[in-house]
């Protein structure tokens, strides 16, 4: 747990100006890293699926309904990105500070 807490916190070093605060970028940050790993597990779904039919070692009953699974996530996740995209992009840092403070 220690060290989950230490890699948050230097993952949090980044050059967008703010240094130990949340922001709106780190949250797009993790939503495309969410992204590529739900893409890496689609990707080892198909490529068992695949090898499955020529493999009596594995089942190839499940794979298919996996990638399935994988590519919901996927889509969820993907519309996650591209909201957190637009608020991140749309409103830089120094906006969002003058709309609350006005």
């Amino acid at each position: 747990m220690a060290a989950g807490w230490t890699l948050e916190k230097i993952r949090r070093l980044k050059p967008n100006g703010v240094l130990l605060k949340y922001t709106p970028l780190a949250r797009v940050v993790e939503l495309e890293s969410l992204v590529i790993g739900i893409a890496g597990k689609r990707a080892m779904w198909q490529a068992l699926d695949n090898v499955a039919a020529s493999d009596d070692r594995l089942s190839p009953q499940y794979f298919s309904s996996l990638a399935e699974r994988a590519d919901d996530q996927l889509s969820r996740v993907e519309a996650l990105r591209l909201d957190a995209a637009r608020t991140a992009f749309l409103h830089p840092p120094t906006e969002r500070r003058a709309r609350v403070s006005a």
